[in-house]
């Protein structure tokens, strides 16, 4: 018995098949078992493939994990240098300004001083001629230099 020909089976392949519908179908069937198993065999090579792929995109994800977690180490003790060189600055800005502004009196007190010791030797004079410090027109001018050179009149 002949397969029927609504099959569209290449006349090479008919020729060959036996006529029995049973032993058909058991040729059938290792033919389909033959194809699993050709697919299974393909599968698994692309899932070795794709797992080995995964491994390997595993390992640089875990190397950039510990590249990530070593410059934000970094960072967070650059940072702390930062901060503490920021503060270390902000203090020495202000023990300058201190420094400045004791400074600034202590300037003027030596412009003060340069313009006082002649004065106080105007002063002392009139002790040594008239003795006595309070003495008149003499004590009215010595005064006045003193208070003049200290910007007081």
């Amino acid at each position: 018995m002949s397969p029927p020909s609504e099959l569209d089976l290449p006349p090479e392949i008919v020729t060959v098949l036996p006529a029995d519908p049973y032993e058909q179908l058991e040729i059938a069937r290792k033919i389909t078992s033959m194809a699993i198993t050709s697919r299974v065999g393909d599968l698994e090579s692309s899932t070795k493939h794709l797992t080995r792929q995964v491994e390997e995109k595993d390992f640089t994800i875990s190397h950039l994990e510990r590249r990530v977690s070593e410059l934000q180490l970094a960072l967070e003790q650059s940072s702390a240098r930062l901060s503490g060189a920021l503060e270390n600055q902000v203090h020495n800005q202000r023990k300058r300004e201190i420094a400045e502004n004791l400074s600034s009196p202590f300037s003027s007190l030596a412009t003060h001083d340069s313009l006082v010791s002649p004065v106080l030797v105007l002063l002392v004079s009139p002790l040594s001629h008239h003795g006595s410090f309070w003495h008149g027109k003499e004590m009215k001018t010595s005064l006045g230099i003193i208070c003049f050179s200290l910007g007081l009149g």
